[in-house]
């Protein structure tokens, strides 16, 4: 991604930002006020003042704002994003819409400390869809751990957790495994067969690691853009037939 890649300023649903000129984001913004408007809506629905957050591939922070928003000023949030040019927009987000009382933004590949050689593959039209790739040849070596990350800014009792990072989620959760058994936050994250399948992992994987916790999960089957804050959240037994890509919401 070009660090010359024009951005616009715009006003949301949940704010002001900064976002990259003719994206999928942006237009999202543009037309139905967010992006991902009715996931947005149904995540805040499970969230309380004062929650401790954790929004791992913050991106511009489409989520990570509105979360800051709905925790108030005595909840917390820790926004990771590994991309240098979108972690920028990320801080300046952060900023220009106030939130810098309870928001921590840090740039890393959240990944669990093992050193991978990965190159970056970005999405024309579509930075939210960029991605990391393992990649012997590459000079990037990803050596970022999520839980020792976390511990260093005091985000240890999570009660609420975000995943977004195409394909890099089992590396996380496997990674974040006792934080998430010690306190039993709610998580949503995007499941992708074809993502995972770049690093050798499944959503069975992700499955079976959660409902050993005892989480049950859930899907928005309503509309995922529109000019409204509806959802409507299914129960579901298994990730595994639910399509190639969707969000999953996990309550413990």
């Amino acid at each position: 991604m070009s660090k010359e890649r024009e951005t616009i300023e715009l006003r949301g649903e949940h704010g002001q930002f900064v976002a990259y000129t003719d994206d999928l984001i942006t237009n999202q913004i543009k037309q139905f006020g967010a992006h991902t408007r009715n996931e947005i809506a149904m995540v805040l629905d499970h969230l309380n003042e004062g929650a401790i957050c954790i929004d791992i591939g913050a991106h511009i922070g489409t989520f990570t704002v509105p979360l800051a928003q709905k925790v108030g000023p005595m909840g917390r949030l820790l926004a990771l994003e590994g991309s240098e040019d979108t972690y920028k927009l990320l801080a300046k987000n952060v900023e220009i819409n106030e939130l810098e009382d309870r928001v921590v933004t840090q740039r890393c590949i959240a990944a669990d400390g093992i050193p991978r050689n990965l190159t970056r593959k970005d999405t024309f039209g579509n930075t939210g869809a960029g991605f990391y790739a393992p990649d012997e040849q590459a000079d990037l070596i990803a050596t970022d751990n999520t839980a020792d990350l976390i511990e260093r800014h005091g985000f240890i009792k999570p009660d609420f957790i975000k995943m977004d990072i195409e394909g890099m989620e089992a590396i996380v959760l496997r990674n974040m495994a006792s934080v998430i058994e010690a306190n039993r936050p709610i998580l949503y994250i995007e499941i992708s067969t074809s993502q995972l399948a770049r690093f050798d992992d499944t959503p069975k994987m992700i499955e079976n690691q959660l409902k050993d916790l005892g989480y049950r999960f859930y899907r928005n089957i309503g509309q995922r853009n529109s000019s409204n804050d509806s959802f409507e959240a299914k129960e579901i037994e298994s990730l595994v037939c639910e399509g190639q890509l969707f969000d999953l919401l996990a309550l413990p």
